[in-house]
């Protein structure tokens, strides 16, 4: 995902996330991570 943001920059990127596979503080750094890289263009969807 983060190279796909990095590459684009008029598309919205919504990912999900099971809170029961990954530890949600885990899931949030990562969303932090490519919703910089992508400009604030990425969103979670719980």
């Amino acid at each position: 995902m983060a190279g796909l943001a990095a590459v684009t920059s008029k598309i919205q990127i919504y990912a999900t996330a099971a809170t029961l596979t990954l530890p949600p503080a885990i899931v949030a750094r990562m969303a932090s991570t490519i919703d910089s890289i992508s400009g604030g263009r990425f969103g979670v969807i719980w």
